[in-house]
């Protein structure tokens, strides 16, 4: 019985993660739910999808003594953490309980203020847990002392995109750079931007927005999105290995991107997408361009790699038994 246990109330790069998880553990046939720590207004955005894909899934009422009784009334064999609360909480649990913990390392943004003071926490508890990271440069501050994992994705259902919208798909925060992809919008006047997501700075980019950039606001389930994007650009200050990176290139969508966090781990410059310098706006414009200067056979020759590299590598089908390889190895342990 593995449990996946998440404090969240916003669909992001972690609970897309949760979500292929979860899914990737049924296919595998191995007995998995889903707890929340706690819950906030209505209900979680992934509930949807939970019941479509059969996937149990509960609320506890955030506290640490929920948590307890519910380990103490249930046979858990794994709790797989994520999220820097989650991952302390789950830590917790296993001096108390001896609970096996996995705790999954998602984010490249250390933080700043309180966040800044919880990652630390997070880090420094670390050696309690057996730790993923998803990116080499997360295992390295924690000085390697993980096990790496690339993020994966389901791509079962997942087909090749034929749109034609240039995206940004992320929060509206300072890390994710959503003021470098309304500059290039400003830039690209005869071509269609959207931004899918919310966030902060969300009034701030809509009262400086041109007319060819649309905001598509929060996003609960990106399957109806995709088909109408033909490229996705990632303007982000700070990075891990964003899940919508995986999400855009399964379906055969080409991203321009800064060269921050994990990206480089899965775009091969020229070959199935373009890293650029970090806040270089004008190299990014001049791939932007070339892109739509390519014929429809050189597009296609892109997409499939796209799709070739996720399928080999960051798939449920590549990823998921290393997975279980890593939660067979703590409970042989005992």
């Amino acid at each position: 019985m593995i449990v996946i246990f998440v404090d969240s109330k916003n669909l992001g790069g972690i609970e897309t993660h949760i979500l292929h998880l979860a899914k990737g553990l049924n296919q595998f046939n191995y007995e998995n739910e889903v707890w929340f720590y706690r819950k906030y207004n209505q209900g979680h955005p992934l509930e949807e999808q939970f019941k479509s894909n059969q996937i149990n899934f509960s609320y506890l009422d955030g506290s640490l003594t929920s948590l307890l009784v519910r380990l103490a009334e249930n046979n858990v064999d794994i709790l797989h953490s994520h999220g820097y609360k989650a991952n302390i909480l789950a830590r917790l649990a296993k001096i108390i309980f001896q609970t096996r913990v996995v705790t999954t390392f998602h984010n490249g943004d250390l933080g700043q203020g309180k966040l800044k003071l919880y990652t630390a926490i997070d880090l420094i508890t670390s050696k309690i847990s057996e730790n993923i990271a998803v990116n080499k440069e997360i295992s390295n501050r924690l000085h390697n002392k993980c096990t790496l994992i690339n993020n994966f994705i389901d791509i079962s259902t997942a087909k090749i995109s034929s749109g034609k919208e240039i995206a940004f798909v992320g929060r509206l925060s300072y890390e994710k750079g959503p003021d470098n992809f309304l500059e290039l919008a400003k830039r690209h006047k005869e071509l269609n931007f959207c931004i899918c997501g919310d966030g902060p700075m969300k009034n701030e980019l809509l009262e400086l927005s041109p007319k060819n950039l649309t905001f598509a606001g929060q996003v609960k389930n990106m399957d109806a999105v995709w088909p109408k994007i033909e490229l996705l650009c990632i303007t982000s200050r700070t990075e891990g290995l964003p899940m919508v990176a995986l999400e855009a290139m399964c379906r055969g969508i080409p991203i321009i991107s800064f060269d921050v966090g994990g990206m480089s781990q899965v775009i091969e410059h020229n070959y199935n997408g373009w890293l650029i310098a970090q806040n270089d706006i004008e190299t990014m414009s001049y791939y932007l361009i070339n892109w739509f200067n390519l014929d429809s056979r050189a597009k296609n020759i892109i997409k499939n790699r796209c799709r070739q590299t996720i399928e080999a590598s960051y798939s449920s089908k590549s990823v998921i038994p290393q997975v279980v390889k890593l939660y067979t190895k703590l409970i042989s342990k005992g």
